[in-house]
């Protein structure tokens, strides 16, 4: 069974985010987390990290917790906003 091995840059690419936002996701989960990810191979003369099926779909469910929490903060927000203008219109 051959892996999917993808670098940082083709998952971002893949998901539509930078690099960079992407990297630090990854920086910031393996130290919260305590997790080793990725692994150096060489492409094209370059030391590059690629990562396995299961680390891209590991990094995927980080992605959407934070997009749920996202949209549960933006759904809270619109739902205050109305309550409000009910209150006004009331008055």
């Amino acid at each position: 069974m051959s892996e999917n091995l993808k670098t940082i840059k083709e998952l971002a690419d893949e998901l539509g985010i930078s690099k960079k936002y992407l990297q630090n996701k990854i920086s910031y989960e393996k130290k919260k987390q305590n997790l080793s990810i990725g692994n150096w191979k060489k492409i094209s003369g370059k030391n590059t990290i690629v990562l396995s099926d299961k680390e891209q779909a590991l990094i995927k469910s980080w992605l959407n917790s934070l997009e749920d929490k996202q949209e549960d903060k933006a759904d809270s927000l619109e739902d205050k906003q109305e309550d409000k203008a009910d209150s006004l219109e009331t008055v």
